[in-house]
C-alpha cells in the first residue's frame, strides 16, 4: 500500500513495532508508534510479553493525538485480530509491511537502535528515563519536538 506514496503531512502515515530491549538480568518488549512525517515519537509502552495488550495501550495513547490516515506494521501476530479491529472501526487504511517492503518500517527501526545503545545494564526502574530521553533526542534531531511528555 505504501510503494510510491509521498509522505506530505503529519497523520498520514503512523506506523508501529517492537522490539526487545536487553537489559541486566533479562529483557522486555517495547512497542513504539511513530508519526513518519513528523518522526515524533507519539507512544510507546514496555512488558515483559509479548501480549496484544500493551500494543494496545500504545495504540490508544497515540490516538489522543489525532488518527492517521494509514497505519503501517509489520504482519506480527501482535498486530492482527485484536490489534487492527479499532482501526477498521476509526476508518483507518491498513499497511502491513510485505515481502521486499523492509524498509517501510526504517524510521521507528531507527530509534530502536539509537535507544538500545544504553539499556543493556538498566534496571526496570531506570528504563522509562531512558526511553523519554531517547524519543526527545530522536525527535528533535529531525527537526521539531515531542508533542508530549513520553
Amino acid at each position: 500500500m505504501l510503494r510510491g506514496v509521498t509522505i506530505e503531512h503529519p497523520n498520514q502515515v503512523w506506523s508501529t513495532d517492537i522490539t526487545y530491549v536487553p537489559m541486566r538480568g533479562g529483557f522486555l518488549y517495547l512497542v513504539a508508534v511513530m508519526d513518519w512525517f513528523s518522526r515524533f515519537v507519539l507512544s510507546w509502552e514496555l512488558s515483559p510479553t509479548m501480549e496484544t495488550g500493551f500494543c494496545l495501550a500504545a495504540l490508544e495513547t497515540a490516538s489522543s493525538f489525532g488518527q492517521p490516515e494509514i497505519w503501517n506494521s509489520d504482519q506480527g501476530a501482535q498486530f492482527t485480530a485484536d490489534f487492527l479491529a479499532p482501526l477498521k472501526q476509526r476508518g483507518i487504511a491498513i499497511s502491513m509491511d510485505g515481502r521486499g517492503r523492509a524498509l517501510d518500517n526504517v524510521f521507528i527501526e531507527r530509534f530502536f537502535v539509537q535507544t538500545m545503545g544504553s539499556t543493556s545494564r538498566l534496571t526496570g526502574e531506570q528504563l522509562s528515563g531512558t526511553f523519554t530521553t531517547s524519543a526527545h533526542n530522536y525527535t528533535a534531531g529531525h527537526g521539531g519536538s515531542l508533542p508530549r511528555s513520553v
